[in-house]
């Protein structure tokens, strides 16, 4: 069970993937994005459980993963640039602008000194979050149109906000649980609160299956 939950981030996104896999989807403009995005969080995913396992087969230690995180950090945030440039019909390029200055900083220097910070995931969340607002304000200010909940757009955006909000707080307190384990201040047993993103990430993926049913 332990097992089970904690690569549920590898197994999830490729629940998503295979279930797109036996379906006929016309892969194109928004929908593109959409899955080369779960594809990117389940290649990360499964980059840092390689590097992290593979290197104890051969006696020796498990491999930092920081480098995978930092650099899937900077995928998702291209992906889903690309993603709401189509859906939002907003030209303002203002919180784009604002993001992009602490982001690439944060980027550069994690990259660099491969720092044990998550700060990155909690200024991405942030962006993320109000890109999802965005939208619901957008689809409540037009005309109805369709029926929100027969759209997958609806439910990819939704899938993103549940992740992105609610892990938020993961995002921000990683390092400070994960310093004062390592000195000895909180029990190891703390160092499994990272399920509970494991778990939220799970949930996400069911709202982006119901995206791709959506589709059909």
């Amino acid at each position: 069970m332990i097992f089970l939950l904690n690569n549920l981030d590898i197994i999830s996104p490729l629940s998503v993937l295979v279930y797109l896999f036996y379906g006929k989807h016309k892969i194109e403009g928004a929908f593109k994005w959409f899955i080369v995005f779960v594809s990117a969080l389940f290649l990360c995913n499964l980059c840092s459980f390689l590097v992290q396992t593979v290197p104890t087969y051969f006696g020796k230690k498990p491999g930092m993963n920081l480098f995978v995180y930092h650099i899937g950090c900077s995928f998702y945030v291209l992906l889903l640039y690309k993603f709401f440039s189509l859906v939002l019909n907003s030209k303002s390029r203002i919180l784009d602008l604002i993001f992009l200055i602490p982001f690439v900083f944060l980027s550069v220097l994690n990259i660099l000194y491969l720092n044990r910070t998550f700060t990155i995931y909690g200024v991405t969340s942030i962006w993320v979050v109000i890109k999802c607002l965005s939208y619901y304000a957008q689809k409540f200010q037009e005309p109805p149109k369709e029926d929100l909940l027969k759209s997958w757009l609806f439910w990819f955006v939704s899938g993103l906000f549940l992740y992105f909000s609610v892990a938020f707080f993961t995002f921000i307190t990683y390092d400070f649980f994960t310093i004062g384990i390592i000195k000895g201040v909180f029990s190891k047993s703390l160092g499994e609160f990272w399920l509970v993103h494991n778990v939220i990430l799970a949930v996400s993926c069911l709202f982006y299956v119901k995206a791709i049913k959506c589709m059909e």
